[in-house]
């Protein structure tokens, strides 16, 4: 709540993400802790990497905020020192636009195992896993507008597959977040 630019909504998001996958993870936990019969192993260890993922992210998405305003405080007094900056500025540009990309398509695979687990776990739990994608539903949407706010840096030739990716992930986390 500083003024601070970071962590900012990617870093954000990604955590909101991380949050709801714990929810589901912990449905699975409780769940599992009744049976002990490992039927969820496979679900739990995804939603552990998806975790560990979504954590990883919140500090990428750091590091790819100071990566651009680095690209920002390059020299610009020369024509060379102008094509050098420019040049920063988009590559930049392009892992500020891949990184939220990814940290998206993790939450929506979070969301995805929400959404078969969510038969699979005890009935005192199905809130958890619900209100775990309701977060992962709102994660990726947060995690996309980063997406929008970095598409037009990209040169123009260089914008369509990302824009594509990013219909899709928000397409795909409402319609499995219809069930």
């Amino acid at each position: 709540a500083s003024a601070a630019p970071t962590p900012g909504g990617g870093s954000v998001a990604a955590l909101a993400g991380a949050f709801g996958a714990g929810l589901v993870a912990m449905a699975v936990d409780v769940t599992e802790a009744r049976r002990k019969d490992g039927a969820l192993d496979a679900e739990r260890e995804a939603l552990a990497a998806l975790i560990a993922g979504l954590r990883a992210a919140a500090d990428e998405d750091r590091e790819v905020f100071e990566a651009f305003m680095e690209a920002l405080r390059l020299p610009k007094a020369t024509g060379e020192e102008r094509r050098r900056r420019e040049a920063a500025k988009v590559q930049a540009a392009r892992r500020a636009t891949e990184a939220p990309l990814a940290a998206a398509a993790r939450m929506r695979d979070a969301l995805a195992l929400a959404e078969t687990l969510r038969a699979r776990v005890r009935k005192s739990v199905v809130s958890d896993v619900d209100a775990g994608a309701d977060l992962l539903r709102g994660a990726v949407h947060a995690a996309l507008r980063n997406v929008d706010i970095n598409l037009p840096a990209l040169p123009e030739g260089e914008r369509a597959g990302p824009a594509a990716e990013r219909a899709a992930l928000a397409e795909e986390a409402e319609r499995l977040a219809r069930g």
